[in-house]
């Protein structure tokens, strides 16, 4: 997919360039010494802005935050296509909730919302038996995992509280908890520990984000 980019951008830290934005592609120059997740939440607020809450409106908030829209419980990955600026109380009225989830939840009486909430529960826990889980088709492609270009394994990584966590869900479930996301020539751009959990695993072919404007320079 093609990932939404600011129109001007610079990843600099502590003075040095370490990605930039041009003709509609984000280059990384040292993907190996950036955090992805930093980097994206910054370019979040460059797109979106970071004055008013995209759920409810109000301006000149000074509690602004960044919700995934596809939550991260249900496999909402670190995209500025999944990141609005929003405030802490829709943030934490939203809570586990994807976006359109989050609507009906509004829409509904008091007294219906913890039933709803009681449905999305169950949702959840279908969708991870039957595909790990919730995120649009048109968002994943399915990589050879050969193919997939990430830096080498800590000594350990296995004692890792996130692979360990990765490894309990694919266990219980058979699938992966979320995508990795890759750059258009294959390099791993977030989810070493589901990744490494993933190959240890016997996975062949695994779900991901292929952002094929973001090139890393290798």
């Amino acid at each position: 997919m093609y990932i939404k980019l600011p129109d001007n951008f610079s990843y600099i830290v502590k003075g040095r360039r370490y990605a930039v934005v041009e003709n509609d592609t984000l280059y990384i120059f040292a993907i190996g010494n950036i955090s992805w997740e930093k980097m994206v939440y910054e370019m979040s607020y460059e797109i979106h802005g970071s004055n008013t809450c995209k759920y409810c409106g109000r301006k000149n908030c000074k509690d602004m935050t960044l919700d995934h829209k596809f939550a991260i419980s249900q496999g909402g990955v670190s995209i500025p296509d999944n990141l609005v600026p929003v405030c802490q109380k829709c943030n934490i009225r939203k809570s586990y909730m994807n976006y359109e989830q989050y609507k009906k939840y509004l829409s509904k009486s008091q007294n219906q919302r913890e039933v709803y909430k009681e449905g999305i529960d169950k949702e959840i826990e279908q969708i991870r038996y039957e595909k790990g889980f919730n995120l649009p088709k048109n968002w994943i492609t399915m990589m050879d995992i050969s193919e997939i270009i990430s830096r080498d394994a800590t000594e350990g990584y296995k004692t890792l509280k996130k692979y360990k966590k990765v490894q309990r869900f694919i266990k219980a479930y058979g699938n992966a908890p979320r995508p990795i996301i890759i750059s258009k020539n294959n390099f791993l751009l977030q989810g070493n520990s589901l990744y490494l959990a993933e190959k240890d695993s016997g996975f062949k072919y695994v779900p991901t984000v292929k952002c094929e404007n973001v090139i890393v320079d290798s």
